[in-house]
């Protein structure tokens, strides 16, 4: 059997191309090497599936994916947050919008996220092949011809869309073939590394710290510890020490950024944490007085207790040639000056990155300039549609790159069908 369109992957940009393609006439078919549809998808939001981004403007929302963003204005605008959360409402799914916009399930449950994308594939009769994998992609004079199951069989397709996802959480089906497949079809493939991940610390010393939870904290990057070259990103936002480094949404927020020097550079990445971003150096010193002038006679380290935690403080006692337990009035200029600094700038490191196997997202990717935007078809390939995670695009957390799958996966489906059976009608799904 011939099908009008091939989706290779069955995440959520896979899911959603094939229901756009199906809406539109097309004869799809969904292959999976998994035995479930969307594995990864059920992990989203630590399972309560964080699956889009209201807070901001349809205009500024590619800012967040850096110059890479300007990539994603014409699906973002064919099928952008409003219209997601609009198509879950309508089968539906009742959501809700938490703090920095992202939006949930109201159930909390990503399995109802995945629920609602597998019904409409059944009611779309789009044809679902699991624990199906694919060995190749047989293709001639820029055209794909069919592609190879590892069974022998062959699919054949007037368009086909590869939506394989990247190298996070390879349990789920994510292993990168994606990549060697679109390489050998001429694509060019971006340094591929971990996002949305963890990161580790070559201070031993930082185990005194973990659970250490911190609120709207600066973290800037650097390329030397005296911190003489320009600094690289600086972001704040909320994080946690563990064992060995740091995790939570500012770290994943940095983390491709550092796994990308990590890579490329041959020199050293150092953190800079500064506890307190809202206050300048001098007035943080200064309240700091004020704490010890309202109490002289009370205990040093009781008196920095009213501003900074008590992990934070018994790592400056364990690091620094301070008598804490002398009366605040005792504390000398330079005694203050010293966890002034600290506070200001805590500089660690960088051993590396978290692995694949805990990281959200993949950085890297197929080279947005042979993609074509307005319809996420390949420049290489004429009858080959390329969305979701594979592509050289990945942002912040709070929902942003499931949008991208979401919008990539419907511009692909919307754009294969449409090239397939010729037929340039609007539609909602």
């Amino acid at each position: 059997m011939r099908y009008n369109v091939a989706v290779i992957g069955g995440g959520p940009s896979g899911m959603i191309a094939a229901i756009s393609a199906a809406k539109l006439g097309a004869k799809v078919i969904l292959l999976e090497k998994k035995q479930e549809l969307g594995l990864k998808l059920l992990l989203a939001g630590g399972g309560r599936c964080n699956f889009s981004n209201l807070i901001n403007n349809i205009k500024v929302l590619p800012e967040k994916f850096g110059p890479e963003g300007k990539f994603l204005y014409s699906a973002w605008y064919k099928f952008g947050p409003n219209d997601i959360v609009e198509f879950f409402n309508s089968k539906g799914l009742k959501t809700k919008v938490e703090d920095g916009g992202k939006v949930f399930p109201l159930s909390d449950s990503s399995l109802d996220v995945r629920d609602v994308l597998l019904s409409c594939l059944l009611k779309s009769k789009v044809k679902i092949m699991t624990s199906t994998e694919v060995s190749d992609f047989v293709f001639e004079k820029e055209k794909l011809n069919f592609v190879l199951l590892k069974g022998g069989e062959k699919i054949l397709a007037d368009n086909f869309i590869v939506c394989t996802g990247g190298l996070s959480y390879p349990m789920t089906g994510s292993s990168g073939e994606g990549y060697s497949f679109l390489k050998n079809m001429g694509h060019k493939i971006s340094d591929l590394r971990p996002a949305l991940s963890p990161v580790f610390v070559k201070d031993k010393k930082i185990k005194d710290l973990e659970g250490l939870s911190l609120k709207n904290v600066k973290f800037s990057l650097y390329s030397d510890c005296n911190k003489k070259g320009k600094e690289i990103i600086s972001i704040i936002g909320d994080a946690i020490f563990t064992s060995n480094g740091l995790s939570g949404p500012a770290i994943f927020d940095i983390s491709s950024k550092v796994s990308l020097l990590l890579l490329k550079n041959n020199k050293s990445v150092f953190l800079e944490i500064d506890f307190f971003p809202e206050f300048s150096f001098q007035i943080l010193d200064e309240k700091i007085k004020s704490i010890i002038l309202t109490s002289p006679k009370k205990i040093f380290k009781n008196l920095l207790s009213e501003i900074i935690p008590p992990k934070l403080i018994l790592y400056i006692i364990r690091n620094y040639k301070i008598d804490f337990e002398k009366p605040g009035s005792e504390t000398k200029k330079e005694e203050r000056v010293a966890i002034v600094g600290f506070l200001k700038s805590f500089v660690l490191e960088v051993e590396s990155v978290a692995s694949y196997d805990r990281a959200m997202l993949t950085a890297g990717g197929v080279a947005l300039d042979e993609v074509d935007p307005k319809t996420m078809r390949s420049k290489m390939i004429k009858n080959l549609f390329i969305a979701g995670e594979v592509l050289n695009i990945d942002g912040p957390t709070g929902g942003y790159n499931l949008q991208v799958c979401w919008s990539t996966g419907y511009l692909a489906g919307e754009s294969a069908a449409q090239k397939s059976i010729c037929s340039k009608q609007n539609y909602k799904l």
